[in-house]
């Protein structure tokens, strides 16, 4: 496949148009004034509410949530990155409404995953018309919408707009010298701040992918080293999100992968599921459809490395649908898998595989003789057909609901419908939740101090002796207690989780009655040293980037 060098006007206008149209056609319900009724959606909204409670409040990074659980903080920051989410919820904290900006937060992210994708489609194909059939073909795709109105899993939706770039970046360590490291730092540092079960589900597969490749690297010592250095870079980047995650994680026991009783085995996807049955496992058969097109190659192979390419794609992703259905025996896999929850999450990648097949499958058939004659129409009809269809799935997978306006309105709500994921499993919390709710302090006796709450800082007036002082904050790692009395420098007193509730409880028992406590979350040194790890991760890059630009402009050798 070879494209031009220059971009062809007509083209241009064409590729804006059908962007417009097929981002407008998966969109459209986001410009009503409703919400939506999604699994996770409001989940999600209450993870943006806090962001922007937390920055009109002057803080960040965001750490702890305090709209969730009627103020006792949650600590899901920690564990499900917001980062994507952060300039959205800016313009909220400056006067943009917050429903206006989660939606075009949205609106962004379905725009993304299209121009991203036709990116990625014409950096490895080198052909305009199959980026822009393989985008249409990817973002209308039927999970892609499912995900977005019936899961409403926006971490997953973040994802799909990565995810192509990531095959870019492995297609260019492979069949170009990797002469574009930026794509795997791009690719992979975006991936971890967006969900962290689909990252490490593409780590499964780029390690198995650089298995089968690892002789070429033993080849190219040069590039092994250069790959190394830029994965490490990538980490470094990261590094503020995933130190403290693991830190939480080996601190304590939360529920995650248990949160929602799922076992992979049983998640498993029986066929009628993926293909016949409207529901959040279903899958469809527009894209398997078009795979028909390989038919016509036969007898006659246009481009021979092309069409072994779209091969490959489907054949990985056909792979991909049948590990996610009950024919794989994931029995026998259930404790290594556990991590990915839900075989089905297999659908992305089996979604993208599926989309790159197909557009390569057109682009080849159109340089057939008997097709080349009216490529343009059926271009089009094809085209016509997949919006149509997409306007179809949007419509029975979009149900409107009230806007969660009590999320902005008190910031102390709470949401019922989660797995409680970022709960520690050895403790009740759904007492601890009533603790939150009542919202009181109090002595190891049980009786109620006097305190007063400033946002995410409880001020406490010691006004006896006790040996401890149970506060109604859910605990995480990070948790600071100073007490001061007049005259006299704060002092810094042990923080620890109570034995019975997720709640933060401070030993007082060398506390003079008559000074103030302060509880506030602080961080870890671990969040605080990672945090500037990649602020300076992020200056190299720059530096590196700013580099090799004045390189190029000058005509100085990389």
């Amino acid at each position: 496949m070879t494209g031009k060098k220059t971009p062809d006007p007509k083209f241009t206008v064409l590729f804006i148009s059908v962007f417009i149209v097929t981002v407008a056609a998966v969109c459209f319900p986001l410009f009503r004034n409703t919400a939506h009724d999604g699994h996770d959606y409001l989940f999600h909204f209450g993870r943006f509410a806090g962001l922007i409670d937390g920055i009109e409040n002057g803080i960040f990074p965001v750490r702890m949530n305090y709209t969730f659980f009627f103020g006792g903080g949650y600590g899901s920051p920690l564990f499900y990155p917001d980062f994507f989410m952060v300039p959205f919820a800016a313009l909220a904290a400056l006067g943009l409404s917050g429903m206006t900006a989660f939606k075009l937060f949205l609106l962004s992210s379905v725009s993304a995953t299209f121009l991203v994708s036709a990116y990625a489609i014409k950096g490895m194909f080198k052909s305009s018309p199959a980026a822009l059939i393989g985008a249409v073909l990817y973002t209308s795709a039927d999970y892609f919408i499912r995900v977005l109105y019936r899961r409403s899993s926006y971490g997953e939706i973040l994802v799909f707009i990565f995810l192509p770039l990531l095959v870019y970046a492995m297609y260019n360590l492979f069949f170009e010298k990797f002469n574009k490291p930026a794509l795997l730092v791009i690719s992979l540092s975006a991936l971890i701040l967006s969900h962290v079960i689909s990252a490490a589900i593409c780590a499964v597969f780029c390690l198995a992918a650089l298995l089968i490749g690892i002789r070429y690297l033993f080849k190219n010592p040069r590039i092994f080293l250069r790959l190394a250095a830029f994965v490490i870079l990538s980490l470094a980047l990261t590094a503020f999100f995933w130190v403290p995650m693991l830190e939480q994680l080996f601190s304590d026991s939360f529920q995650l992968t248990s949160a929602y009783n799922a076992s992979v085995s049983n998640e498993a996807v029986p066929l009628p599921d993926m293909f016949f049955r409207l529901n959040p496992r279903f899958f469809g058969f527009r894209l398997l459809g078009l795979l028909l097109l390989r038919f016509f190659f036969i007898t006659k192979k246009p481009d021979k490395k092309a069409l072994k390419i779209a091969d490959g794609f489907a054949i990985v992703g056909v792979a991909l649908l049948f590990l996610a259905s009950d024919l794989f025996p994931w029995q026998l896999l259930s404790k290594p898998l556990a991590f990915i929850q839900f075989p089905w999450r297999l659908y992305l990648p089996a979604t993208l595989c599926l989309s790159f097949a197909v557009c390569i499958y057109v682009i080849q058939a159109f340089s057939l003789a008997k097709i080349a004659s009216f490529k343009k129409p059926a271009c089009i009809l094809l085209i016509t057909l997949q919006i149509t269809m997409t306007v179809l799935a949007v419509l029975s997978n979009f149900t409107p609901a009230p806007i969660p306006a009590e999320w902005l309105a008190d910031k102390r709500s709470v949401y019922p419908n989660t797995g409680f994921e970022y709960f520690r499993s050895d403790r009740s919390y759904t007492d601890a939740l009533y603790f939150t709710y009542v919202g009181n302090v109090e002595d190891s006796g049980g009786e109620i101090l006097p305190s007063v709450r400033d946002y995410d800082v409880i001020r406490i007036m010691i006004d006896r002796e006790t040996p401890s002082v149970r506060t109604p904050f859910l605990y995480y790692l990070g948790y600071e207690a100073k007490y001061t009395r007049p005259g006299e420098s704060p002092v810094k007193l042990p923080v620890h989780c109570d034995d019975e509730l997720q709640i933060v409880v401070v030993e007082t028992a060398d506390a003079e009655p008559g000074g103030t406590l302060f509880v506030r979350y602080a961080g870890t040194a671990a969040q605080h040293i990672s945090f500037w790890l990649s602020a300076a991760a992020a200056l190299c890059l720059f530096a590196i980037a700013t580099t090799l630009f004045i390189r190029k402009k000058r005509g100085t050798p990389v």
